[in-house]
């Protein structure tokens, strides 16, 4: 292992210790409910091709992450990405007078 593969490693070990990525284990556990009983987290399911349901099998068995956490992670790094693309778009301010009618043919 290169120096700098070895310090990224160990920095980024000690990240994952203090992010306390084993509460959202515990919380998909199903153990911690709010007050009045229902559970702290949602369920998403969706049908994926066998192809890709592979990779994310194949790449959480290599870095030893749950597919939780890892649909996680791409959930909340697609989230950021719409945000800032909808932000900048702005697909809600529509100004009539920036379309042209169509000419007929």
């Amino acid at each position: 292992m290169k120096t700098d593969e070895f310090l990224r490693y160990k920095a980024l070990h000690q990240k994952a210790i203090h992010h306390n990525v084993g509460l959202m284990d515990l919380l998909d556990s199903g153990s911690l409910k709010i007050a009045d009983g229902e559970s702290l987290t949602r369920n998403i399911c969706a049908q994926i091709s066998t192809p890709l349901f592979e990779d994310v099998e194949k790449y959480c068995d290599l870095l030893a992450i749950s597919k939780r956490q890892f649909v996680e992670l791409a959930i909340i790094d697609l989230l950021a990405k719409t945000r800032d693309i909808v932000t900048e778009v702005d697909p809600f301010d529509v100004d009539p007078h920036d379309s042209e009618p169509t000419p007929e043919a």
